[in-house]
């Protein structure tokens, strides 16, 4: 995917032209997700870039990226560790939602993390069973109907779906989604 298909995936007017915000990418992989969060956020905003794989090649140090944004990269399981940060306004999860089996309890964890109203943006593949051929890539999925379901039986009133995409896994693509309570 490209950077500017990722900002499409995440544009929503609640999260542009915002006082500077604290963000975490949990999953944050290469930090496509990353760039393209940072493109949307005011000047002065951080995205803790949070991977257990040490994947992107600037993890560990802090960068400052288009518009003033502060980066900082972590190595951390976000279901299993409790990384220190800063209370958080909003947390992304583009493509990682899957690889948790317990939605429910990363939902009532990630709730403490926030510093008031908190806020998902949720990229995911629309589908709730994995293709055979994709099932360890995409172990847990959750379709769009099924993730408004989740998010409402935890107190969450507010599902939107942003935008949709393609997908090489199932021919309904994929979706973003904006989760407040």
């Amino acid at each position: 995917m490209e950077l500017n298909e990722a900002i499409r995936l995440l544009h929503h007017p609640d999260i542009l032209k915002k006082p500077p915000a604290i963000w975490a990418d949990l999953g944050a992989g290469s930090g496509l997700f990353t760039r393209a969060l940072s493109n949307l956020l005011a000047p002065g905003s951080r995205i803790y870039a949070i991977d257990m794989h040490g994947m992107h090649p600037e993890r560990g140090k802090r960068i400052g990226i288009k518009n003033g944004i502060e980066v900082e990269f972590i190595t951390a399981d976000f279901v299993r560790d409790n990384p220190t940060l800063a209370p958080l306004d909003g947390i992304l999860m583009a493509n990682s939602f899957h690889y948790v089996s317990d939605k429910n309890a990363l939902i009532r964890k990630l709730n403490s993390w926030f510093a008031a109203e908190p806020g998902f943006l949720i990229i995911e593949y629309d589908m709730d069973q994995a293709p055979v051929y994709s099932r360890a890539r995409v172990p847990y999925p959750i379709s769009f109907r099924n993730l408004k379901i989740l998010f409402a039986e935890a107190g969450y009133h507010s599902v939107e779906k942003i935008a949709a995409a393609p997908s090489l896994y199932n021919k309904e693509g994929m979706y973003s989604a904006l989760v407040k309570k």
